[in-house]
């Protein structure tokens, strides 16, 4: 909120927003989209960047959709159903979005109870978790909803071996873990995408082959010396499998768009048992 205060403090004619509601609650998002609207009466002209479609239908007055670096389509918004939106997002036909959605919607919540797979209890440290409990089941998802610094972030971070235990314990598959460290959370089976990709995921000067396989290297050398071609393979079939756009794999991954590295980290943690 300061930062865009700071923004639109100085009475700019252009004011350029990249995704400012990612930490806003509601109500500051109904601050922000007032400001904006007393912007664009006083003749401020506004660039808003966002994936959320409701809220470019709630103050926009034309969108123009990006994909892989061109542009798809400027059309105003009331012109454009959502559905239409979408497709023009994914380059895919109005049926194929909608089989799509329809398959998801249809798909049962009421599976078959698993055997539980990870259970944490009493997690604590510090002032940031205390007592936090978890458990999840084989081919379960569990969500975890929370305000910025509720403790979201912290709870899987400490799952991962990231942040130090002060009290509580962690089993899998009903075995005590001892995770003092990343590594002893990975050598367990856990695989852990951070929220900051930029800070705790990729390593932007390295390329699309370097980041995908970082976790896989273990597997790829012998004697000390990483096979090129089995690291080239597996490399080429992931990229293919999950759709990540990039030149070649030894484009710069700090060139790819934030969906596309993100990709490039799932597939890291995806092909290190390959």
């Amino acid at each position: 909120m300061v930062a865009i205060a700071r923004a639109i403090s100085f009475g700019a004619r252009v004011l350029i927003l990249d995704e400012p509601t990612s930490s806003l609650t509601e109500t500051e998002v109904s601050v922000l989209f007032d400001v904006m609207r007393r912007l664009k009466s006083q003749g401020t002209s506004i660039v808003y960047v966002s994936h959320r479609f409701e809220e470019l239908y709630a103050v926009c007055d034309r969108v123009t959709v990006l994909r892989d670096g061109r542009n798809i389509v400027t059309r105003s918004l009331s012109s454009l159903t959502r559905l239409e939106l979408v497709c023009f997002m994914l380059g895919r036909k109005p049926e194929e979005v909608s089989q799509g959605v329809t398959a998801f919607a249809g798909h049962s919540q009421n599976t078959p109870c698993q055997p539980v797979l990870l259970q944490a209890e009493a997690l604590k440290y510090k002032k940031r978790l205390n007592g936090v409990s978890i458990e999840m089941r084989h081919g379960e998802i569990v969500g975890l909803a929370g305000l910025l610094g509720s403790g979201r972030s912290e709870t899987v971070r400490a799952l991962f071996g990231a942040e130090p235990l002060e009290g509580g314990t962690v089993k899998l598959e009903g075995s005590l873990l001892s995770l003092r460290d990343p590594h002893d959370a990975i050598d367990a089976g856990i695989a852990f995408l951070s929220e900051d990709r930029k800070a705790d995921g990729i390593i932007p000067e390295l390329s699309v082959r370097e980041n995908l396989t970082l976790a896989a290297l273990p597997n790829l050398t012998r004697w000390g010396i990483v096979s090129r071609k089995q690291q080239s393979e597996l490399v080429e079939r992931f990229m293919q499998r999950l759709g990540i756009k990039a030149a070649s794999a030894e484009q710069k991954i700090h060139e790819l768009s934030g969906g596309n590295q993100q990709k490039v980290l799932l597939a890291r943690w995806l092909c290190k048992n390959t």
